[in-house]
């Protein structure tokens, strides 16, 4: 009987509890199960399949619905149902049972398992209010839409300390580029008592404030999460703000007409009217860009006029596309900024310059905007043809891309094609005159502009169709030719000789298209005939150059004693020798003396000496400023009627340590009276300093001579020479002639002395006479030992603006150029890689006069660099130069 009674009892309580429990979600009463409101969403998890049918208020008829009640911990509280099951729940709020909806009525905003959101407001604090929850998809079935989800209820955070405008938070309006953001939110912000006269619902809006720094200012607001958001500019104070001064739903507004110093407010909200938003965003308050006037020839009405000059002559006009608009469809590329020009023909061709700091386009036409002739975008000169002179032409000038480049100026001229050059035909050749082997070259100038084709026909690589010609007179059997200093539109050229005359010019010599060739075989005092051209068929070229002829000797270049054949001479005594493996000794192996050398042969140099002995040492008692050290050997030496080396015996040690080591050459089996010779190279090239006691020299060059260049400047013909090393060096004479011939000394400039470091040396000829001066140097060491240099030659025609080549070559830290000028203007320096990106670029002001430009390349990377040199008179130079640590 008790088992019943326990049974019973325990039965009891299972059943009674469960049908409570199901109570409290299935009806709406005083025990419907109750929520705790809380900060954050703490969810109660239902099953709406197991509730029983009722009334839909909002539907109608039968449906499952389960019933919740909460008691109100502020006057505003948030319902968040989830349908994480197939559920798509409408809520409906409700003060009492007998009237849920009258607060929040059959809320239903999303999908199939959407979160359902109702928001509640003017609760009053510990008062209970009910919540019905019902699924949408089947009202009144068990189904898979009537499954689970969860329900809670959320306490709405305080409203922000700027929910109204006198708690606007202050901003600090910046300058251009500098926005400071400040993070916002308009979680539980409500209306405001200022009227919004904008467009959107201010009903959630907060508040900033400024000083305005300038005249205009640029609010930016960005909405970080939640909807999107609009902002409005008031000048007036809060309770009174007045007309707003801009309406903004795009996150970016100007203000403009500001004072400076007065106080601003900024009012955002969300552009949605549905309540209890919780966007954040971020707010920052700076100055505008300033808006360029546009310039004056934005319009073809304004078009500014440009004279078309001579060749040489061209006047630049300097413009702009900062503030210009787009008045017809770019022809190429989506221009937005378009200037115009217009120009009277005063030749059926004409060259259209435009030297610009960004991607530009040249269109010429024959109208205002019509009758289109050309459309070009590589920069520089454009050549246009079949012209009517007298007739106007008018041309514009815009951006390639849209938008206004970082850098919008410019500048252009309009000027004819250059007349035929002097030397554009074999008959007109210049003549180049070929000192005897030894004596260097006389390097003359030349340029292919305005070159065209000559009858004699090509039968070497590439296009002649802007050759030009030169002659000379051999003064040995063989030459090496060298184009020098090769700048311009293109450094392609190609160069080939020619042994007949103007009307039979008979097979090429020689077809190079390198810049360098060696021509042999030729008869001493015949002329010969030198034709240069660009390889590319392409017409306009605008490249310079200098052409050097070197007489080669009958054992080659004996110019110094990097030859066997002109060794310097050592004379056995009291003092010491010194000198260098330095790069301006070549490679020399002649005869059998790669056989009898112990090591590779890259800078040797040659030195003679008369045994006084049978046995002689040579000791090298320094090696400097290499790594790998020297190598040495004594050879016995048997020579031709030309005095070349036809044969080498050995007749000592070879020296060759691998190292920057001392040591010494021990000759043995010498017969007194007789003549020998010591060769001296750097191991694998190594370019290094040494001394050898007890010995002295002559005829060694004393000087490391690396450039020789001359330009032509207002007050006179200015001279630039380098050096890469010096011993025992004195001075140098400065001389000059007219004709290759006769010689003056016009000056002296003192030497380094002995030097392992690049010195620069300069001298101005201030007496220029003649159409051409030639120069050269006369280097003299402290024992009266002399040499020459190589011949320069100079036009004494000045230019506008000349540019020389850069110094050094190859460099490290800096590069140098000389530039003469006749005019105040800018000089724009460029440094682009062998990929054409731009390394260094920057812009330099001239005045009337001579100046040096220094080019910083510290941080360039080792290899191969193109320097670009561009004014505003339309100069443009290229030269490459070699990047070493």
């Amino acid at each position: 009987m008790k088992n019943i009674i326990f049974f019973s009892v325990f039965f009891c309580v299972l059943f009674c509890q469960q049908k409570t429990l199901i109570a409290q979600s299935t009806t709406c009463n005083a025990s419907s199960e109750l929520l705790t409101p809380s900060a954050t969403c703490t969810a109660t998890t239902e099953t709406l399949g197991t509730f029983p049918n009722t009334t839909d208020i909002c539907l109608g008829g039968s449906s499952r619905q389960g019933f919740y009640r909460f008691v109100a911990t502020a006057t505003s509280h948030t319902i968040i149902v989830n349908g994480n099951n197939n559920v798509d729940a409408i809520i409906n709020v409700g003060t009492a049972c007998g009237s849920i909806g009258n607060l929040a009525s059959c809320v239903d905003a999303t999908g199939n398992n959407g979160i359902e959101t109702a928001v509640v407001s003017g609760l009053t604090i510990g008062v209970t209010y009910f919540i019905a929850v019902r699924n949408l998809n089947s009202p009144g079935g068990n189904g898979a839409n009537n499954n689970g989800f969860t329900i809670c209820v959320v306490t709405p955070p305080a409203a922000p300390a700027n929910d109204n405008c006198s708690g606007a938070i202050s901003l600090t309006q910046t300058a251009l580029g500098t926005c400071t953001n400040t993070a916002g939110t308009v979680a539980s912000a409500t209306t405001s008592a200022e009227a919004n006269a904008c467009p959107g619902s201010a009903d959630d809006d907060v508040w900033y404030r400024f000083v305005a720094t300038a005249v205009n200012a640029q609010i930016q607001t960005s909405s970080v999460a939640g909807s999107a958001i609009s902002h409005s500019v008031y000048a007036g104070a809060c309770g009174a703000v007045g007309a707003p001064l801009v309406c903004s739903v795009p996150n970016t507004s100007n203000v403009t007409g500001l004072t400076i110093g007065l106080t601003y407010f900024v009012r955002v909200y969300t552009t949605t009217a549905t309540a209890g938003q919780t966007t954040t965003f971020n707010i920052c308050i700076t100055t505008p860009p300033v808006v360029p006037t546009p310039p004056v020839n934005d319009t073809c009405a304004g078009v500014v006029v440009v004279v078309q000059t001579a060749f040489g002559a061209c006047t630049a006009t300097a413009g702009t596309v900062s503030g210009a608009t787009q008045t017809i469809a770019p022809c190429i590329g989506a221009g937005t900024t378009d200037v115009w020009y217009r120009f009277v023909a005063t030749a059926t061709t004409a060259i259209i310059r435009r030297t610009a700091g960004f991607d530009s386009v040249l269109q010429v036409m024959t109208g205002c905007g019509t009758g289109s002739l050309l459309c070009a975008d590589p920069e520089g000169d454009q050549t246009i043809t079949g012209l009517t002179i007298g007739t106007t032409y008018y041309y514009r000038i815009y951006y390639y891309f849209t938008g206004t480049p970082a850098t919008s100026t410019f500048t252009t001229c309009v000027t004819q094609p250059p007349p035929p050059i002097t030397n554009n035909e074999c008959t007109g050749a210049i003549n180049v005159v070929v000192p005897a082997p030894g004596g260097g070259c006389n390097s003359v100038g030349g340029t292919i502009i305005g070159a065209t084709g000559s009858a004699q026909a090509n039968t070497c690589t590439g296009t002649a169709n802007d050759d030009v010609w030169f002659s000379f007179i051999a003064t040995s059997t063989a030459i090496s030719i060298a184009l020098n200093n090769v700048g311009g539109s293109t450094t392609d050229l190609v160069h080939s000789v020619y042994a007949g005359t103007c009307v039979a010019i008979g097979t090429p010599l020689v077809c190079s298209d390198p810049n360098t060739s060696a021509v042999s075989g030729l008869t001493i005092g015949n002329p010969y005939f030198v034709r240069i051209y660009s390889w590319t068929a392409t017409t306009g070229q605008t490249t310079t150059f200098d052409l050097c002829i070197t007489a080669v000797g009958a054992c080659g270049n004996a110019a110094n004693n990097d030859y066997c054949s002109n060794p310097a001479i050592l004379t056995i005594g009291v003092g010491n020798f010194d000198s260098s493996t330095s790069s301006t000794y070549s490679a020399d192996s002649p005869a059998n003396t790669s056989t009898v050398f112990c090591g590779s042969i890259e800078n040797n140099s040659w030195y003679q000496f008369t045994a006084t002995q049978t046995t002689h040492v040579f000791n090298f008692t320094s090696v400097t400023s290499c790594a790998s050290g020297i190598q040495a050997q004594v050879y016995e030496v048997t020579r031709d009627v030309d005095g070349c080396c036809t044969n080498l015996t050995s007749r000592s040690n070879c020296f060759n340590p691998a190292t920057a080591s001392t040591g010494a050459v021990n000759a043995t089996g010498l017969t007194i009276g007789a003549q020998y010779i010591i060769m001296i190279d750097g191991f694998a090239g190594a370019q290094c300093n040494f001394r050898v006691a007890g010995w002295t020299a002559v005829g060694v060059l004393p000087v490391d001579l690396l450039t020789f260049t001359g330009i032509a400047l207002p007050n006179g013909n200015k001279l630039v020479w380098e050096t890469i090393a010096e011993r025992n060096n004195k001075q140098f004479e400065i001389q000059k002639s007219i004709d290759v011939t006769n010689w003056e000394t016009i000056g002296t400039v003192a030497g380094a002395g002995t030097s392992d470091i690049i010195n620069s040396y300069s001298f101005v000829d201030a007496n220029v006479t003649g159409t051409i001066n030639y120069y050269r140097l006369k280097q003299i060491d402290k024992n009266g030992e002399f040499k020459y240099s190589n011949i320069v030659s100079i036009k004494n025609r000045i230019e506008n603006t000349i540019i020389s080549v850069p110094r050094p070559n190859p460099a490290t830290s800096f590069i140098e150029i000389d530039i003469s000028t006749q005019n105040t203007e800018n000089i724009d320096i460029k440094v682009v890689d062998m990929l054409g990106r731009t390394l260094i670029n920057q812009t330099k002001l001239l005045t009337n006069g001579f100046q040096t430009a220094n080019i910083n390349i510290e941080k360039l990377n080792n290899g191969f660099h193109t320097i670009i040199i561009t004014n505003n008179k339309d100069i443009k130079k290229a030269f490459k130069f070699v990047k070493l640590d």
